[in-house]
């Protein structure tokens, strides 16, 4: 019978088997010289055993302690992680990168040559992030629903075959990213609101519903 190794915590003082702290080579018995309970407290986490049992679908943020949907949207995706999902919230990974990238002037040099590289090698990525960023602005001050990303940008553009939604004209890479509903008329900034447009077609349009405008709607 093998005999089951314990341990003083230095803070709270109670013997506690080795399992109870956490392991560290270069300290006694390889472990620290506090309990896990303690060593959470101290550096102001919640201890696992003091948590309450989360409802399914919903996560504790490591960092924050904030309980946020169990989604990625609010952790990012990482297939190492539990449920595939980082346990620091998007939020505080965010203020942790920009903490560092304020501290180190070689971090931010190194980050906007890396944008200015990825800009020149993507061209097409970049131009319909720009549309994509106006629309989301214009989106924000009209309190639409919905969002849409450059894939379905790339997407919409295959699906018209590079042709304006309106004009039926080939527009190549010179185009706008229309909704056939306007902003602020009501419409959603949703993928299933957006066309590629010709510019002509859509400064002519304005905020018009295609039953108000000349060349009226047209179906895909």
């Amino acid at each position: 019978m093998t005999d089951i190794q314990v341990k003083r915590c230095k803070i709270c003082g109670e013997i506690k088997p080795i399992s109870e702290f956490y392991k560290k080579r270069d300290c006694a018995l390889g472990v620290t010289p506090e309990c896990k309970i303690c060593r959470c407290l101290k550096d102001g986490f919640t201890p696992r055993t003091f948590r309450e049992k989360l409802p399914e679908g919903l996560k504790r943020c490591k960092h924050c302690q904030r309980v946020l949907p169990e989604t990625p949207e609010y952790f990012s995706r990482n297939a190492h992680c539990h449920n595939g999902l980082f346990a620091i919230c998007k939020e505080c990974r965010a203020n942790k990168r920009n903490a560092e990238y304020q501290k180190s002037p070689e971090m931010r040099v190194q980050t906007i040559q890396r944008s200015k590289d990825w800009r020149k090698r993507n061209p097409d990525k970049r131009q319909a992030q720009v549309w994509i960023q106006n629309r989301r602005r214009r989106a924000r001050r009209a309190q639409s629903t919905g969002k849409h990303t450059a894939a379905d940008v790339r997407n919409q553009y295959n699906a018209q075959q590079g042709r304006c939604y309106w004009c039926d004209v080939l527009v190549g890479d010179i185009y706008h990213v229309d909704h056939v509903i306007p902003l602020s008329r009501g419409g959603s900034d949703g993928r299933e609101n957006i066309v590629i447009s010709c510019p002509f077609c859509n400064v002519s349009r304005g905020d018009k519903l295609p039953s108000e405008w000349g060349k009226g709607g047209k179906l895909l």
